[in-house]
């Protein structure tokens, strides 16, 4: 039987748009999943309009500098020794690719969101479109909720990544964990991949979370119950 116990869960699949067959499979999940696309995904304009069509909710999931230098986040990834007009451009030019994003959260980034003034520029162009930023948390050492709330701005925290590990059994335990997580908070974000294994378990897991008195919503549904913005 359900229980009322009013926590929330918002479940957000990022590093979508580069594989066609998954971008695909991760748009037939349940509405309420948030879907974050890279802003250079090949057809990107199709596959918004199907992500759209299915009722979900937009991020950008914008490419930002990683400490290891090993690691591409990607063409026009934020770094931290771009000017401030560089930055701005291509910031610009993510949102120009998803124009119908309802906020952002970094891909990668675990050196550029501990970095004061580039998390300054990104906080400073949300707040003036009026979007949520999502940190994925890639860093212990981030500043960018903390820059969000410093100026009003609409904002969370990842809680749990669901597939570091990509067995079944390792993903179903994650969910279990965010469930502990919103019980214990109220709410907890999820963030997964387009991952054949993170996709099967996801949907199978919704109804049960449904079924158990979760209140699964989409990323702005999250933020405003969050924010206390009504």
């Amino acid at each position: 039987m359900p229980t009322n116990h009013n926590a929330i869960i918002s479940i957000v699949i990022d590093d979508l748009g580069m594989n066609t067959r998954l971008t695909r499979q991760a748009i037939q999940l349940d509405s309420s999943v948030t879907l974050s696309f890279l802003p250079y995904a090949l057809d990107i304009e199709g596959k918004l309009e199907l992500a759209l069509g299915g009722g979900h909710e937009i991020l950008l999931h914008m490419p930002m500098e990683p400490e290891n230098s090993d690691k591409d986040p990607g063409p026009n990834a934020l770094l931290v020794d771009l000017d401030l007009r560089e930055m701005l451009r291509r910031l610009r030019w993510a949102f120009d690719k998803i124009p119908c994003a309802v906020g952002l959260n970094n891909h990668m980034g675990s050196k550029f969101t501990a970095d004061e003034n580039g998390m300054a520029t990104v906080i400073g162009e949300l707040t003036v479109k009026d979007l949520i930023y999502i940190d994925s948390r890639t860093t212990p050492h981030t500043v960018g909720a903390r820059l969000a709330q410093r100026r009003g701005l609409r904002n969370a925290q990842r809680d749990i990544f669901l597939d570091n590990d990509r067995r079944l059994d390792a993903i179903r335990s994650q969910l279990k964990e965010t469930e502990h997580i919103a019980l214990k908070n109220g709410k907890a974000i999820a963030i997964g991949h387009p991952y054949p294994e993170t996709l099967e378990v996801i949907k199978e897991w919704i109804p049960e979370g449904k079924e158990k008195g979760f209140s699964l919503v989409s990323i702005s549904k999250f933020t405003l119950r969050l924010n206390n913005r009504n």
